[in-house]
C-alpha cells in the first residue's frame, strides 16, 4: 500500500526525446512510491511524444501547441492531484531517495518549500558537484534570500497550496523563470529548509542551455520591473518597508548593468523604480558613490562615473 502525500512530478517537454525517458525513469524509480508524474508535450516536432507514450498508463501526459516552459508547468499543475510538487526539467534527474528525504522536513510542519543540493553532468567535465555556494536560510526572510539565492527547478519540493497561492510560473517569461517563481513564493512568506544533501542531477549542455548563455542586461532591467508590477498587482504578496528596500536594491544593481552596456533608457526606468521603492536612495548610504547618487539621482551618478573613467583610462 502506498502511504503518505501524493508527490506529483511536472515535467514540460518540448522537443526533449533524446533526454525525456531519464527524467521520466528518474521519477518513477523514487524509492517513496506514492508519485504520479504529469508530463506536458509543448508543441514536440521531434519524437517526444513517441517517448511519452512509450510509457504507457504508468504516467499522465497531455499535448499543447507550442506555448513555451512556464505554460506547460501550469498546464501540468491544473492537472495533477498530489499535495506537494516537484518540478523537473526534461533533461534533468532525480536521485531515487531524493522524496524520502524531503517529504519528512514538509510534513514536519517547519517548512513549504525544501531544497537541497545537486550535480552537474552530461557535458565533457562528467559528474560533479554544483560548485555554486548555496546558503543555509536560517531565520532569514524568505523574500529577501529568494532574492540573492537560485534554487534551481529540481531542486525544491514544494507544498501545493503555495505554489498555488502564488499562481504557479509567470506566462512569456523565456529567462529567469525558476528566479521569478522562487522570488514570488519568497514574497507570499513560504517558509524555506535547506537539506545539505546532493538529491538531483541537473544536465549541462556544453553552453546550448538558455541558463548557460550570458544574461542580457537589459533583460534583467525589464525582468525586475515586470516582477515589482506582479509584487505589487495581488494581496498575495506581501512587500513591507524593509521588503521595498531590498527590492530597490537589486533593481538598481540591475539598471547599474544596464547603462554600463549602453541601455539608458532600460537604466532610467530602473533607477526610477528603484527610488520610488526605497524613497531615499541606497540602503547603505555610507558608501561615497551611494551619497553622491542621492543627491544627484543615480542616471546622473553613474553618467558621471562613466565620464571620470573615460578621463582616467586616458591619462594612464
Amino acid at each position: 500500500m502506498k502511504e503518505g502525500p501524493v508527490v506529483s512530478v511536472l515535467i514540460p517537454a518540448r522537443n526533449s526525446g533524446n533526454f525525456l525517458g531519464d527524467a521520466i525513469d528518474s521519477a518513477l524509480g523514487q524509492t517513496y512510491q506514492n508519485i504520479e508524474v504529469v508530463v506536458v508535450n509543448d508543441g514536440s516536432s521531434d519524437n517526444t511524444q513517441d517517448v511519452i507514450s512509450s510509457y504507457g498508463s504508468a504516467i499522465k501526459s497531455f499535448r499543447i501547441p507550442a506555448s513555451g516552459a512556464n505554460v506547460a508547468r501550469n498546464v501540468a499543475l491544473k492537472r495533477c492531484k498530489g499535495d506537494i510538487i516537484q518540478f523537473l526539467d526534461a533533461d534533468d534527474i532525480l536521485i531515487a531517495n531524493k522524496f524520502e528525504r524531503q517529504i519528512p522536513a514538509l510534513a514536519s510542519g517547519r517548512a513549504d518549500l525544501v531544497f537541497c543540493k545537486g550535480y552537474l553532468f552530461g557535458d565533457k567535465d562528467g559528474v560533479r558537484p554544483k560548485k555554486r555556494a548555496i546558503m543555509e536560510p536560517g531565520n532569514s526572510d524568505p523574500f529577501y534570500y529568494c532574492l540573492h539565492q537560485g534554487l534551481s527547478t529540481e531542486g525544491p519540493l514544494i507544498k501545493r497550496s503555495f505554489v498555488e497561492r502564488v499562481g504557479g510560473f509567470t506566462p512569456g517569461l523565456n529567462r529567469a523563470q525558476e528566479r521569478d517563481f522562487h522570488i514570488r513564493l519568497g514574497a507570499a512568506d513560504a517558509r524555506i529548509l535547506l537539506l545539505d544533501e546532493r538529491l538531483y542531477m541537473h544536465r549541462n549542455h556544453d553552453g546550448d542551455r538558455i541558463s548557460n548563455k550570458p544574461v542580457d542586461p537589459k533583460f534583467m532591467v525589464d525582468f525586475f520591473l515586470q516582477l515589482v508590477s506582479t509584487l505589487f498587482s495581488s494581496d498575495v504578496y506581501r512587500i513591507c518597508r524593509k521588503r521595498r528596500r531590498y527590492l530597490a536594491e537589486r533593481v538598481r544593481a540591475a539598471s547599474v548593468g544596464a547603462f554600463r552596456y549602453g541601455f539608458i533608457e532600460e537604466a532610467r526606468l530602473g533607477f526610477a523604480c528603484a527610488d520610488r521603492l526605497s524613497f531615499w536612495g541606497s540602503p547603505h548610504p555610507r558608501h561615497e558613490f551611494a551619497l553622491f547618487a542621492q543627491a544627484v539621482g543615480h542616471l546622473r551618478a553613474e553618467t558621471a562615473r562613466a565620464k571620470l573613467l573615460k578621463i582616467l583610462m586616458r591619462n594612464y
